[in-house]
């Protein structure tokens, strides 16, 4: 990742540029970049967006505040965007540094980094140049991404992530910053909304570029464990690894067939078979980099914010990345930032991942890992030069950031996030985490040090993983194997389950004695870091605390709740369902002590 000798001189006088503007009663006018290309780390666009009322209206969300239960979506619709919110696009008209681009497609975007703007006009949003006027693009792009930087105070993590992975030779959006400022007749002028990081869509537009066709299967997983295994019928991962492309039939198959020998085949069918459905050494060099950025809500430890792409070339899956506001160790919901600073190169992931512990426990791989690492340290995340990056952009956006302070504060607006600041944590000092950290992979790869080991599961701090109990649950409660829960069939699975931990017939039990026998009954992979939990758990909803469990009490808590998570009103529970139960019965825990730490380089096993 550079500059290169032609974007120096952008980022100083764009610079200036604004210094000079910061005075005017105005909303910033940002300088013209280079308009021969959209992306560049230091070019900031001039968007002015026009919608008419009635637009405005529709595009609020249209579904609740985003907690409790989802209202319910038309047939085969997923929400577009998480907590329960759900956005429509509408019509509006797109100026680019002046450049007229009407009849353009507009909507919300997000989860916590809408949740967090919820109350003022700098949402996160996406433009669909492409919707309403078939084959409109502006400099070759049809969608465009507009972050709202709520979560990063220094709006570098995103610009600089996507570089970092980019120098690492994975498939990686380009990026570039806007100033937005937003027109609806009658009620704003011009309104400065705000800076946001501008990000390349992952579209089909983007896959023609990078793969040479936008004819694979694309997919982007939410509410799912990294390739986890669903089962042979495609529609529970219809729902769960939510398809951006329509993908044949084959491609369906393939996806199938990698998720089953990741999670199930044993070891020699794992290592004679992943490498034809898997592009390996892609899918090392985007842990390495998101290892080295400590980059945690993504792959590794909370599955999402990545894409899988079947590439029609090779007929191999890769991984994209997406989404990284958290990047350079910012999301501290999992560790302490010392820790996330520390992180193990070795062991990266939270909780179960068996790709990476399968590929990671091969010498071959880790060995080609490693090297990935050491390249990344002396190219993409070499200390020096991406710290005179971050302070070259620091310089540029510091006065628009000004500017925006002052037109949220004329406003009156506020981001409502302290819920969300409690529960993901403060993040790393930027400049300084970029030291430590290379500092430690480099310890690391040199066995001077074996890194931390990251302390949750899912979710949330110490938070127990139930992505092992959902397979067993389905393999022993599912009696006509159709690949869904009825009620019939979780009562009887819930009357098995407790005559197992009553085994000596007392109708009853304590937290201590459920959490004991679940220990004893439930799969060694969930183990006992998930009983007391799910103990506790199941004794709030069927009782209270502090209170005995009996088979009467967990009945009727199926009787109450299983509307609640059949979603699609079909009578049955599918398996990301199941999950959903299990994560509104599990409660977050304290946090566990660190595990301790694994080998370094040098120890494969």
């Amino acid at each position: 990742m550079t500059l290169g000798p032609l974007m120096h001189r952008p980022l100083i006088t764009s610079a200036l540029a604004v210094l000079l503007a910061a005075s005017s009663a105005r909303a910033v006018a940002p300088p013209r970049p280079d308009e021969r290309q959209l992306f560049g780390l230091g070019k900031v666009w001039s968007v002015h967006l026009t919608l008419s009322e009635a637009e405005w209206k529709k595009m609020q969300p249209t579904r609740g505040a985003g907690f409790g239960p989802p209202q319910p979506l038309a047939k085969g619709r997923v929400p577009r965007g998480g907590f329960g919110f759900d956005f429509d696009y509408v019509k509006a008209d797109l100026e680019m540094n002046g450049a007229s681009l009407p009849n353009v497609a507009v909507r919300f975007k997000g989860n916590s980094s809408y949740a967090m703007a919820a109350s003022s006009l700098k949402r996160p949003f996406k433009i669909d140049l492409n919707d309403l006027v078939p084959g409109q693009s502006f400099l070759g792009v049809k969608k465009l991404v507009f972050n709202n930087g709520v979560m990063d105070p220094t709006r570098c993590r995103e610009s600089l992530g996507f570089a970092v992975y980019r120098a690492a030779g994975v498939p990686a959006s380009r990026t570039a910053y806007a100033q937005v400022t937003l027109t609806i007749p009658g009620k704003y002028d011009r309104e400065l909304v705000g800076l946001y990081t501008m990000i390349e869509a992952v579209d089909k537009t983007f896959l023609k570029d990078r793969f040479g066709s936008s004819k694979g299967l694309l997919l982007k997983p939410e509410g799912v464990g990294p390739l986890d295994y669903l089962g042979e019928e495609w529609a529970p991962y219809q729902k769960r690894y939510r398809p951006k492309t329509e993908g044949t039939d084959r491609a369906k198959r393939r996806f199938i067939e990698l998720t089953r020998l990741v999670q199930s085949d044993d070891d020699k069918a794992f290592a004679s078979r992943i490498g034809q459905l898997l592009d390996v050494d892609e899918v090392l060099r985007y842990v390495a980099a998101t290892v080295t950025l400590a980059s945690v809500d993504s792959f590794i430890a909370i599955p999402h914010n990545y894409y899988l792409y079947l590439n029609p070339t090779t007929d191999r899956f890769v991984i994209i990345p997406w989404d990284l506001d958290h990047s350079f160790g910012g999301l501290t919901m999992f560790s302490s930032a010392k820790e996330l600073t520390e992180l193990s190169i070795r062991r990266p992931w939270a909780g179960r991942n068996r790709l990476l512990e399968r590929l990671l426990d091969n010498p071959v791989h880790y060995k080609a890992y490693c090297g990935h690492l050491e390249r990344l340290l002396q190219t993409g995340f070499a200390p020096e030069k991406l710290k005179g990056e971050l302070r070259e952009l620091d310089r540029l956006l510091a006065p628009l950031k000004d500017e925006e302070r002052k037109a949220i504060a004329k406003r009156g607006e506020s981001w409502s996030g302290w819920v969300f600041k409690l529960l993901l944590g403060r993040p790393t000092d930027l400049e300084g985490f970029i030291n430590k950290r290379a500092a430690s992979v480099t310890d690391q790869l040199a066995g001077r040090s074996k890194g931390s080991v990251l302390r949750a599961n899912f979710g949330a701090p110490g938070g127990p993983n139930p992505i092992p109990l959902v397979h067993p649950i389905f393999r022993h409660a599912d009696a006509d194997k159709d690949g869904k829960l009825s009620k019939s069939e979780v009562v009887a699975g819930v009357k098995a389950l407790f005559k197992a931990c009553d085994s000596e017939g007392k109708g009853e039990l304590t937290e201590k004695e459920l959490s004991a026998a679940l220990a004893r009954v439930l799969p060694k992979q969930a183990g006992p870091p998930v009983a007391p939990s799910l103990a506790r758990g199941l004794l709030t909803q069927a009782g209270g605390w502090g209170r005995k469990l009996t088979e009467k009490g967990l009945l009727a808590a199926v009787e109450k709740s299983f509307p609640r998570f059949d979603r699609d009103k079909n009578g049955k529970i599918d398996q990301g369902e199941l999950l959903d139960a299990l994560l509104f019965v599990l409660p977050a825990m304290p946090p566990a002590r660190p595990s301790p730490p694994v080998a370094g380089k040098g120890s494969e096993k």
